[in-house]
């Protein structure tokens, strides 16, 4: 008599062909690293026992590469929103996942992950990859698709800024101020951004002064903003998902007015609606970025040959912070 398929497990394929219960789950999740030998006598045990794994089959690990947490506090705005949406899509397409700080890589030779989503802004992390890790990888927001098994998912930051610079552009302003969330050096995206701007700045016919474009440097944000007010801006774009709070607390320290006397565009968050005014926003996709990664990575997984790095537009979120000026 045969026994149902709920009373066999990996333990019980395990003592039937012989070998551990690590090597059971990697043959029966299709993992590489086991030698056709063993991958038949495996196979064979669990045809002998009738055993049918219950839908939905686990397809593996993916995992989520996250900056490194030594000495830090919180992820920040930004994980908190892309976060949630990216493993929600991981799971809802049969995925196991795990995070692995950027600091721990080392884990990925031991927990066998069938991919990697990276979402660490670290310019270097697809440098090499093929040679340390046999896995495709999927970058989020940063450099990706320039080695093998390494694409990006990357909101279009050229279009974003365009998009800022075209709206406050069409309201009257032409000196537009840019402060970038950190060194543009940090990531190809802030990089973006500034090329973007000056892009769209020439297009919309704005005034172009290298003193309206800072760089939001944790320890010298205060003074970057002020610096941009000095400089004459009618109009700022605050980048980063952890702006909008700290440019409104400074605008109310420098006693500005938004929006009569300053224009206001930072990035959306869920503390956007609640600055004074509540601020129009750029915001990323957050849940069509998850979807497209988790695309792209299981295209590597079945084709590498089609892996194709993508691109995701901003929406502009209006609310109170922008003020037309008069001409």
């Amino acid at each position: 008599m045969s026994r149902r398929k709920t009373e066999v497990g990996i333990r019980e394929i395990a003592r039937e062909s012989g070998v551990s219960p690590a090597t059971v789950s990697r043959v029966l999740r299709g993992l590489p690293h086991v030698s056709e030998a063993v991958r038949l006598q495996v196979l064979t045990a669990a045809g002998r026992l009738h055993y049918h794994p219950e839908p939905p089959e686990e397809r593996g690990a993916v995992a989520v590469i996250l900056p490194a947490l030594a000495g830090t506090a919180v992820l920040g705005n930004y994980h908190d929103q892309l976060l949630p949406p990216l493993l929600s899509e991981i799971h809802g397409r049969g995925f196991q996942s795990f995070l692995v700080p950027l600091d721990d890589l080392g884990l990925l030779r031991r927990c066998f992950p069938v991919g990697a989503v990276a979402c660490a802004a670290y310019n270097d992390i697809a440098r090499n990859w093929d040679n340390r890790f046999a896995i495709p990888l999927v970058v989020i927001n940063n450099l990706g698709g320039e080695v093998q098994n390494a694409f990006s998912v990357s909101s279009d930051e050229e279009q974003g800024m365009s998009l800022a610079v075209e709206y406050l552009a069409g309201r009257g302003h032409t000196r537009i101020g840019l402060l970038i969330d950190g060194s543009p050096e940090g990531t190809i995206s802030k990089q973006r951004r500034r090329a973007g701007f000056l892009q769209a700045v020439r297009k919309f016919r704005c005034e172009n002064d290298p003193a309206l474009i800072q760089n939001g440097i944790s320890e010298t944000w205060l003074e970057e903003i002020g610096r941009i007010i000095r400089a004459g801006a009618t109009a700022l774009i605050s980048c980063g998902e952890g702006s909008g709070l700290r440019v409104d607390f400074a605008l109310n320290l420098f006693r500005k007015k938004v929006p009569s006397e300053l224009s206001v565009i930072s990035f959306e968050n869920g503390s956007s609606r609640f600055c004074t005014p509540p601020h129009t926003t750029l915001s990323q996709d957050f849940a069509r970025i998850a979807s497209e990664s988790l695309d792209l990575l299981e295209t590597l997984l079945h084709d590498p040959a089609q892996g194709v790095s993508r691109q995701i537009p901003y929406r502009l979120v209006e609310r109170e912070s922008v003020a037309g000026r008069e001409s």
